[in-house]
């Protein structure tokens, strides 16, 4: 008995056809085929960067936090380092992405595509960044969440007429 893969050997992530073929002492020949199949179950490991980009800090829930003093009443623009994926497998883990709901309307958005220079409001947001891998049958999807802090303290300004 041969077969097409050796039994034993290793098998890449997803499916393959094996054939086995049986010769006999007379030459001959059967053959079959099955499917290997081997899944991945594993969804990538995120690791999440922080916020970078501080120059004050805010006191919540009686922890002093760093923060980023707003700018205007939009909030600030907010540096943070990016974060990382991996995945046990080896599997192909695409781009990172981030959202939040950063416009507070309720619903997250995708703030940016890379790590960097989104516009937060004051206070505390959380940021999910979240990686797919290209796992089989279907693709995996791990997350991680952290908080960018804005402190609000512009003093406003009254205009009298």
């Amino acid at each position: 008995m041969t077969y097409g893969h050796a039994s034993g050997s290793t098998v890449a992530i997803g499916s393959k056809t094996v054939t086995a073929t049986a010769t006999d002492n007379a030459g001959l020949t059967d053959t079959c085929t099955f499917a290997v199949v081997v899944t991945d179950t594993t969804a990538p490991v995120v690791t999440c960067g922080a916020q970078s980009d501080t120059d004050t800090s805010v006191t919540i829930s009686g922890t002093v936090t760093a923060a980023k003093q707003s700018t205007s009443s939009s909030g600030a623009k907010v540096d943070w380092s990016a974060s990382s994926a991996a995945d046990a497998l080896n599997a192909v883990v695409g781009s990172i992405v981030y959202t939040a709901d950063a416009d507070e309307d309720g619903t997250a958005e995708v703030v940016t595509s890379g790590a960097n220079g989104t516009t937060f409001p004051s206070g505390s947001t959380t940021v999910t960044a979240t990686a797919t891998d290209a796992g089989y049958p279907s693709a995996k999807t791990g997350t991680c969440q952290s908080t960018v802090v804005v402190a609000e303290n512009v003093d406003p300004v009254v205009s009298c007429g």
